[in-house]
């Protein structure tokens, strides 16, 4: 490994790549999807990862530098999404990887969206240019809706999409983490805001979904931030072009009521409303409890506009009694707090997963990891849209957002995802004899297992005896992977050992019973050891393909064969 690793040392070129190239505008059908097909890696199970990078002209230098990060990584399935073609052009050109660039064509060529979008002090100035503005911060605020918008697509698709910020770097290969034990049990991802926050605020920096199932909560969630600020400028837009009118008690004539928050009317005016984190963590609460809710949104609001108050007949008056005139977000937090209680019978934080015994201590020296940030939060995310109720009655107790009609540029949104999840590479086709539909996986193909010399040669590297067990009992076994072999829970692994042990024994290779289970057991060791392996590899600079490169034989060459 030491060649391996000296490598990955040295020095890595800078040079533009002679295959970076243009993509186009990714509303233009089929740009997003083809130039995703151009560029993703094609793991053996079937899927494809990509890395999704968006770029501005103020981070340009960011991009550069997180670009060569990757290629030291030995990585190039980069896809660049621009504000616009200027931006594109200006980071294909200092590209050194062959990556694609698309870019949101929006603003220059959709007059509804461009319509809906200018009263929106986030994306467009209040001097010229407006909307055409390409300054920050509006650069950045576009691209925050941008970026989810590709994001979505690409999952409603089929990517596994690993999205990140252009101002950080990687130590190591990312995927030797992600795709092993503890992480690779989740479908999304998120950096925690802080170390010991219980209470779901997401990080945005880096955003990773795997294997997200159609509809599912994981790909519903990814598609969250942007459904929620369209329909911010969709419910904005009839707001002010279609009030209702209706009697006054007693008044004999009419009046004009709004049908959703005063959170409306007034936030478009803060630039910094359209903050992805601040959205992101009430997008992932609503998937949790199945319902829109507002927290972060409700409290930012409460904080900068001071218009904020609650109703008298508050159901959630047990945290605190009814408090008169305008309040603050910590008090819309307290109010949040309770009402998520009594929505799930539970207090609102999340569960940790101590994950100290899975990270090397190598990892622990080098960033002074101690035992509160060895730990995982997590939640169970419902699937489907959440549903549309007034999730507490603030101002004029009604719901933030207005339904989704036909034609708005929310409902225009889902349908968009929909085309894609019909345009998936994950789909069943004819011409592929193995391909098989899954059926309560929405359409999701059955993909081949990982090459079964690879299992028996990447087992038998990082233990004594392990080899064997392997060889007598990966044949069959229903798991993708070792590593997701090494994540099973015990009942599980049971189930799946002897299942596999019946199909050995038919083949002659071992007995079952006891001796099957006992020999599952060590392979599951064996995968435990070579996640720990895999990630200590990593922080030496090398990472799975330095695993499977060092070895020798048969198994090494179809590792690097595939």
């Amino acid at each position: 490994l030491a060649a391996v690793v000296a490598a990955s040392d040295a020095d890595v070129s800078a040079e533009p790549h002679p295959d970076a190239a243009l993509g186009g505008d990714m509303h233009d059908e089929p740009v997003l999807l083809r130039e995703a097909a151009a560029v993703a890696l094609r793991r053996v199970d079937g899927r494809r990862e990509l890395i999704l990078v968006p770029t501005s002209f103020s981070y340009g230098h960011y991009t550069l530098n997180l670009l060569i990060n990757l290629k030291r990584l030995g990585y190039s399935h980069v896809l660049l999404l621009g504000a616009g073609p200027e931006e594109c052009e200006a980071a294909t050109k200092f590209s050194p990887l062959p990556s694609r660039c698309v870019w949101d064509g929006r603003w220059s060529r959709d007059a509804e969206f461009a319509e809906r979008a200018k009263p929106w002090a986030s994306f467009c100035p209040r001097q010229p240019p407006y909307c055409d503005s390409k300054a920050e911060p509006q650069a950045s605020y576009r691209l925050w809706l941008s970026r989810w918008v590709a994001n979505a697509r690409l999952v409603a698709a089929g990517y596994n999409t690993l999205m990140v910020d252009v101002d950080m770097g990687f130590a190591s290969d990312p995927y030797a983490i992600l795709h092993a034990p503890p992480l690779n049990r989740y479908s999304l991802l998120f950096h925690s805001e802080s170390f010991g926050d219980a209470n779901g605020n997401v990080q945005c920096g880096l955003v990773y979904v795997q294997d997200a199932r159609p509809g599912g909560g994981a790909a519903t969630a990814i598609a969250g931030y942007a459904d929620r600020i369209l329909r911010f400028m969709d419910t904005l837009y009839y707001e002010t072009t279609h009030p209702i009118k209706t009697a006054a008690v007693g008044s004999g004539g009419s009046s004009e009521v709004h049908v959703t928050s005063r959170l409306m009317s007034q936030a478009h005016h803060q630039s910094y409303f359209i903050f992805d984190q601040v959205h992101m963590v009430d997008v992932v609460q609503s998937q949790i409890v199945g319902r829109s809710t507002f927290k972060n949104a409700r409290a930012y609001f409460a904080d900068v506009s001071r218009s904020t108050h609650e109703s008298p007949t508050d159901p959630t008056g047990q945290a605190g009694g009814y408090r008169p005139g305008w309040i603050v977000g910590e008090r819309v937090m307290s109010l949040y707090s309770r009402y998520l209680e009594t929505l799930r019978g539970k207090p609102p934080t999340w569960p940790r997963r101590d994950v100290s015994g899975q990270v090397p201590q190598s990892w622990k020296d080098r960033f002074g990891l101690d035992a509160r940030a060895l730990g995982v939060w997590w939640e169970s995310l419902t699937d489907g849209i959440p549903t549309d109720v007034p999730d507490l009655p603030l101002e004029n107790g009604t719901h933030v957002l207005a339904p989704v009609e036909q034609g708005s540029l929310a409902f225009r949104f889902r349908e968009q995802l929909k085309r894609d999840a019909a345009a998936s590479y994950l789909r069943p086709q004819p011409s592929a004899p193995f391909q098989k539909a899954a059926g309560d996986a929405g359409g999701v193909s059955e993909a081949p297992r990982l090459p079964e010399a690879i299992a028996r040669w990447l087992a038998a590297s990082v233990g004594a005896g392990a080899g064997g067990a392997a060889e007598h009992t990966v044949r069959g076994l229903g798991v993708r992977s070792l590593a997701e072999l090494a994540s099973l829970p015990p009942p599980q692994l049971k189930d799946a050992c002897r299942s596999t042990s019946a199909v050995a024994a038919a083949a002659g290779n071992v007995g079952g019973g006891a001796r099957g289970d006992e020999e599952c057991s060590a392979l599951q060791r064996a995968a435990a050891a070579l996640s720990l392996a895999a990630l200590t590899q990593s922080e030496q600079g090398g990472g799975l393909r330095s695993l499977a490169e060092a070895g020798d034989g048969a198994g090494a060459r179809a590792a690097r064969s595939s």
